[in-house]
């Protein structure tokens, strides 16, 4: 996982990285002293740029064209699809985040099912992978850019896990 799409592949890793495993977590714009803060438990709006757009695609949580990252980090869990059709990855031992896919992700079939990442993976629930970005957790809604419509993120404050580069295990 690595190269020179690896900085752009890593989401934000801003999770309360002691309570959950979320890997490695190095900073590449953000960073000491760059403004960004490092704790997912603060609801200042601080914790995220607000450049970071989700949309809904087709049903579909990813992230919007503008989307860019400001931390790397390597997240693993299972895939879990829910009866509203919003995707979870249960993160070990028991944390369970939405998904925002990255941007070109769609169904893989009609009966929505599975998804199709724009590099060509095909994913299903119950598998695990593992994959670059992080865990944001309890993070001001208002501090990121979720467009109304992506029911998947409601509620205040709010957990996600935008995932890029992804690999089954």
């Amino acid at each position: 996982m690595a190269g020179p799409g690896r900085r752009r592949l890593g989401a934000l890793c801003l999770a309360a990285i002691g309570t959950l495993p979320v890997g490695a977590c190095t900073g590449s714009e953000g960073g000491p002293g760059s403004g960004a803060s490092t704790s997912g438990t603060s609801t200042s709006g601080s914790n995220a740029p607000k450049s970071y757009g989700i949309v809904s695609v087709d049903g579909l949580t990813v992230t919007g064209p503008e989307s860019h990252s400001a931390f790397t980090a390597i997240v693993a869990g299972t895939l879990r699809l829910d009866a509203d059709g919003c995707w979870r990855l249960i993160v070990p031992p028991d944390t369970e985040v939405t998904v925002v896919w990255p941007a070109g992700t769609r169904w893989a079939d009609g009966t929505h099912t599975a998804v199709t990442v724009d590099s060509g993976v095909t994913l299903r629930s119950g598998q695990s992978i593992m994959a670059g970005g992080g865990v944001l957790e309890k993070v001001d809604r208002s501090s990121v850019s979720v467009a109304p419509e992506v029911a998947c993120l409601s509620g205040n404050p709010i957990s996600f896990a935008p995932i890029d580069d992804i690999t089954v295990t």
